[in-house]
């Protein structure tokens, strides 16, 4: 009877270490799975070609676009970087995404200074893009191609070897 007993709580316990593992691995799992959801799909990658790149922007020349849209605050912080940059490029385009009427905090500080569009969420330049968050930066060279992207400035910069930026 003992005996019984004594397999008994052996088993109990087994069982009890291996259902605090199988909690701890679904932890692990779900903080896994969030930090995934958290993160934004990533734009254009370097070496992709933008279908259509010359008929939706008319760029002949090395291009930095911004996708911007009103009310986002990591858009508004760095905005005045993009402009920065974007004054020093041979063409630049702003997108503002969110449709004229909410844009003009935007357009109103953006004009003058770079080339600015406005469209709605899903318009041609987002579509072609592939832009699903904000902010997001592109410099494109005039055939379409993408040489640089991200959701921040350092997607502006060309990486080394890659030829000079005006």
């Amino acid at each position: 009877m003992v005996y019984l007993v004594v397999v008994l709580t052996v088993l109990c316990l087994v069982n009890l270490l291996l259902t605090v593992g199988v909690v701890r691995r679904l932890r692990e799992h779900t903080e896994l799975l969030a930090e995934q959801a958290a993160a934004p799909p990533p734009p254009l990658r370097p070496g992709t070609r933008v279908p259509g790149y010359a008929e939706l922007t008319g760029a002949t020349e090395e291009s930095v676009i911004g996708f911007l849209s009103p009310g986002c605050e990591p858009c508004r912080t760095l905005l005045p970087g993009f402009l920065e940059r974007a004054g020093a490029a041979g063409s630049s385009l702003a997108v503002v995404v969110g449709g004229a009427e909410r844009a003009k905090e935007y357009t109103d500080r953006i004009t003058g200074h770079v080339e600015v569009a406005v469209e709605e969420m899903g318009g041609p330049l987002t579509s072609a893009f592939q832009v699903t968050v904000f902010p997001t930066f592109f410099v494109v060279a005039p055939d379409g191609t993408v040489l640089g992207s991200g959701n921040g400035l350092t997607a502006l910069e060309r990486p080394a070897g890659a030829g000079a930026r005006p």
